[in-house]
Formats: C-alpha cells, structure tokens, sequence
C-alpha cells in the first residue's frame, strides 16, 4: 500500500472513489477538477491518495494558518477494516503538525464512506490514531 501526495492527475479516480462512497456530500463547484485544483494548489502537503494498483483511499485536508480541516475521507468499500483510513488521516495531520498547525475541525469527514461525521474541534496529537 501507497501512500502519496495527492494531485490533480489523480481526480477522475478520486472522483469515481467518492461517487462509490455512499453519503459523500459533493457539489458542483468545490469539487469540480477546477475546485479540486484549486484546493490542491493552496494545500499541496496536507492531500493524499492510497494506491494498491489502483487509487483505494483518498483524504483532502486543508487549513487556514490556524486551524486544519478534514474534508472528503473516503476509502474504497472493498477496502475498509485494513486501516486505510487511519493511515491516511494520520499522513495528513501528521503534515499538519509539520505546518505548525495544532487544531482540527472535522467539518465533512467520511471516514470510510460513513456519514455521521463528528462535531467540533480536536486537538490534533490527540486526533492520532
């Protein structure tokens, strides 16, 4: 298994990962390849990709010079309960603490394709799984 910056070569497999992923809360505009690329331009460390001859898991995470934030999570349902997700979310944030950043929210996050995402802030040492 893989894990990689994510880049905008990456977006129809990304995308077809998420429509696989019930519940994944998209809209047209942010999450359009323009809107992705834009994202990726102002977070290139904090976005990434697991592949295993194919793209299984993806994580989009930004931040504002204070605060992260965890965007899509999603990992492939044939691919879940092999700590994909973990991995993933750990690379992120552990790019984040890299950037001085010690604060998450978790506006969207998926964590392999659920939707009851959790409310609020965390502390992201603690975040670590």
């Amino acid at each position: 298994m893989l894990i990689r910056p994510m880049t905008i070569d990456d977006y129809e497999e990304v995308y077809s990962l998420w429509m696989s992923c019930k519940g994944m809360g998209l809209n047209n505009l942010d999450d359009s390849k323009e809107g992705i690329e834009k994202f990726l331009i102002h977070n290139p460390n904090t976005c990434f990709v697991a592949e295993e001859n194919c793209i299984v898991g993806a994580i989009m995470v930004g931040n504002d010079g204070r605060r992260g934030y965890i965007y899509h999570t999603a990992v492939n349902p044939k691919y879940q309960n092999q700590k994909i997700g973990t991995k993933l979310l750990n690379t992120a944030i552990n790019e984040l603490i890299k950037l001085g950043i010690m604060l998450c929210s978790k506006p969207e996050i998926r964590r392999s394709c659920n939707p009851s995402p959790p409310r609020g802030y965390t502390m992201l040492r603690v975040l670590l799984l």
